[in-house]
């Protein structure tokens, strides 16, 4: 069957969806067109991310008195139950990843004192942006106004600079629709390898985030990336639309 021709429908595109077809295209077509369940690295990836969350949002509703190593171990250890070994290639990795987690967090979240609650805490907003004709839905983990600065805190499991560049325009245009002002710093962090990616933002980065994501909306809505047999990946197509990203970059710079 030929799917070339077919336009998909985009009402409403959310950072999910967005960060799913950047990591991998033809993924992101089996799980949110065809609904198809996820299997292998998807699942365990699905499921230590909603342990991740349920960790940081109770730890952030302590009393700040309260928010510390041994209650944050704590929360680690009650979420685990969550992801079970099955999940993984072999235990090995389970207790690599779990280990790296808990490490990390342990890094991130203790590391300085919180003087108030934030702003947000995982709170999923939407807006309607005319120029893409869609609504944009995104989750907040973490935002903070502090000596009126708006700062921006997101927790993935791993960072590449395509994820990078996603956040940093997804985050642009959603945040100057919505309340009318760009984060001053946006702080991804990367809990398998540690790294802190810190973005600060200027004006100039809401039209090249509408340029951005108006690309990634026309490669959603043109799957020509799919492989004829549902059950394989076409790495080919995907690096295909590395190489339309390169260009847009190239533009931007």
């Amino acid at each position: 069957m030929k799917r070339k021709n077919h336009l998909i429908s985009i009402k409403t595109l959310t950072d999910n969806h967005l960060e799913s077809f950047i990591r991998c295209p033809n993924q992101f077509y089996h799980q949110y067109i065809l609904r198809k369940k996820s299997s292998g690295e998807g699942t365990w990836r699905q499921m230590v991310e909603f342990s991740v969350q349920k960790i940081i949002l109770d730890y952030y509703r302590l009393p700040l008195k309260e928010q510390n190593v041994l209650n944050l171990l704590k929360l680690i250890d009650q979420y685990r139950e969550y992801i079970h070994p099955g999940l993984f290639e072999s235990k090995v990795q389970y207790y690599v990843t779990l280990a790296k987690i808990t490490d990390h967090l342990l890094l991130f979240l203790t590391s300085k004192q919180q003087d108030e609650p934030p702003l947000f805490l995982f709170e999923r907003l939407q807006v309607n942006v005319k120029e893409l004709n869609i609504n944009l839905s995104l989750t907040f983990d973490i935002g903070e106004w502090f000596n009126n600065r708006f700062i921006v805190k997101k927790y993935l499991l791993d960072i590449d600079e395509r994820i990078v560049t996603l956040y940093k325009y997804l985050l642009a245009v959603f945040s100057k629709k919505a309340f009318g002002i760009i984060p001053d710093r946006i702080e991804l962090f990367s809990l398998i390898d540690g790294n802190r990616h810190i973005l600060s933002l200027t004006e100039q980065d809401v039209a090249k985030g509408l340029m951005y994501l108006d690309l990634v909306k026309g490669h959603i809505q043109k799957p020509g990336y799919i492989k004829q047999n549902d059950d394989l990946p076409d790495v080919q197509n995907e690096n295909h639309f590395d190489l339309q990203a390169a260009s847009f970059k190239t533009v931007l710079h």
